[in-house]
């Protein structure tokens, strides 16, 4: 299994950083941390990655454009290309899965806007939650 994040500027057509955490290979890889190219292959894109060992990552998918990450916004890997494969060993697994584009990220309120709004919360509470609920007591009877 690989998980993480490739960061690409889908305008620039750039790469800006990768890594890429993998679990359930023997030998162990990753994590990839190393773009070693992106490039057409046939009628996809192929991207490269690698990691210290120099164990590498082939991702071929997808784009608008053959050899081109502008405009692309995420999709299947081919499992026909994409693989792992170790240096040490050669050994060779294929992949299968999918890239997925980020949700947008929502930003988070300025800490002055969220102080003054617990502030008030707080205020709310404390002049409008504060009612005196008067009870009477009916005295005690006497002899009975």
């Amino acid at each position: 299994m690989l998980g993480g994040e490739i960061v690409i500027d889908n305008t620039a057509d750039t790469v800006q950083s990768v890594d890429v955490t993998a679990s359930g290979f023997l030998p162990n890889v990753g994590p990839f941390v190393f773009v070693t190219g992106v490039s057409s292959l046939l009628n996809f894109t192929q991207m490269g990655l690698a990691d210290m060992a120099d164990d590498r990552a082939l991702l071929v998918f997808s784009t608008p454009t053959a050899g081109s990450l502008v405009g692309y916004t995420g999709g299947p890997l081919d499992p026909t290309f994409s693989n792992v494969r170790t240096q040490a060993s050669a050994t060779n697994w294929s992949l299968a899965g999918s890239l997925t584009e980020a949700p947008p990220a929502v930003p988070e309120p300025p800490s002055l806007v969220l102080l003054l709004s617990a502030l008030a919360g707080l205020a709310g509470v404390f002049f409008c939650g504060r009612r005196r609920i008067g009870s009477t007591i009916p005295p005690a009877v006497a002899g009975g």
